[in-house]
């Protein structure tokens, strides 16, 4: 996908989570997401394909084991800039995660079941770079901005790209019949509250984590 601006939005993996690369006319890249740590050398060859050594940010969504599995090695092996909302930068460097409430009676279970057995869903530890609590811009990506849009996680945030094309992470997926309402959630009205300021940004296009992307006109159908 580009935008109007030349934004180019090249989507690196699929399966268990969608990792993405922003790459703006001047060549500078944003890495968005990085899997988990299975995908780990399929990722690093991707970026090797697209000519990227070393992305200019590492822009996590949030510190789920699927989200910032590869987080630390990449931030290792290329030095790049981790970013990451301030209330779940202490848990990415410690290489803790919270897993979140189910938001059906499925998926309810399976979390009481996770926390009975003790289940480990941590990815490696990686120190934040650089944190934020409302929004954050980077210098030489025109028109990129990341925003904190909570409620699959309580630091969750999106990246949107010139008002046009959105990276939603967990804040909606689209890999549910009739329903954008990802399976785990902390707060699933403040997360409909997310959806609300992602459609007030304008975009026309929601890209999840998890499934296709989401039109404007389905989001709005759930508004």
């Amino acid at each position: 996908m580009v935008t109007s601006k030349g934004n180019v939005i090249i989507q690196l993996l699929s399966g268990r989570s969608n990792v993405f690369i922003i790459i703006a006319p001047s060549g500078k890249a944003i890495l968005v997401d990085t899997s988990i740590k299975m995908m780990r050398d399929k990722l690093m060859a991707k970026l090797v394909r697209q000519g990227i050594s070393k992305p200019d940010y590492l822009v996590l969504t949030h510190n789920h084991f699927d989200h910032a599995g590869n987080a630390g090695y990449i931030r290792q092996q290329t030095g790049t800039r981790v970013v990451i909302h301030q209330s779940e930068a202490r848990e990415l460097e410690q290489g803790v995660m919270k897993i979140p409430a189910g938001t059906l009676a499925v998926t309810r279970a399976l979390v009481r079941l996770a926390d009975t057995l003790e289940v480990d869903l941590a990815a490696d530890p990686c120190p934040a770079d650089i944190t934020f609590t409302d929004s954050i811009e980077f210098p030489g990506f025109d028109g990129i901005k990341v925003i904190h849009t909570p409620g699959h996680s309580k630091g969750s945030s999106s990246v949107i790209v010139d008002n046009e094309i959105a990276l939603v992470g967990d804040a909606m997926i689209n890999a549910i019949l009739f329903t954008v309402m990802t399976p785990f959630g902390d707060d699933v009205p403040l997360m409909k509250e997310s959806w609300k300021k992602l459609y007030d940004t304008g975009c026309h296009t929601f890209l999840p984590s998890h499934g296709k992307g989401i039109s404007r006109e389905i989001l709005e159908g759930y508004l």
